[in-house]
């Protein structure tokens, strides 16, 4: 795992409606990623692999370069399928613990 993080996605299963009221009282929640993608946006929902391929193919990166962090583990499995490092998001100091375990900081 590279030591540094060059960008950091979100990936939502949300609606149209829920992603534009999102985007429109909370706008700040995007601003922590560099991109956010809405299954509604691409066709694709989590879990399935598709989702997880086409965000691959849409940004020119390799599996084994992402992480992905998420509470659900269906969504984490499909993930590591496609061969993704995947984390299950149970509380915030067992994945900061997790990250330092792949070096990311």
């Amino acid at each position: 795992m590279k030591n540094n993080i060059k960008k950091i996605f979100a990936f939502s299963d949300v609606s149209e409606i829920s992603y534009k009221t999102m985007l429109n009282y909370y706008p700040h929640i995007f601003e922590c990623f560099d991109e956010v993608m809405a299954s509604f946006q691409t066709g694709y929902k989590k879990p399935d692999t598709q989702a997880f391929y086409h965000f691959l193919k849409t940004h020119d990166v390799k599996p084994e370069d992402c992480i992905f962090i998420d509470d659900k583990e269906v969504n984490v499995l499909a993930a590591r399928a496609v061969g993704m490092h995947a984390i299950i998001y149970n509380n915030f100091v067992q994945v900061e613990e997790q990250l330092k375990q792949l070096r990311v900081f």
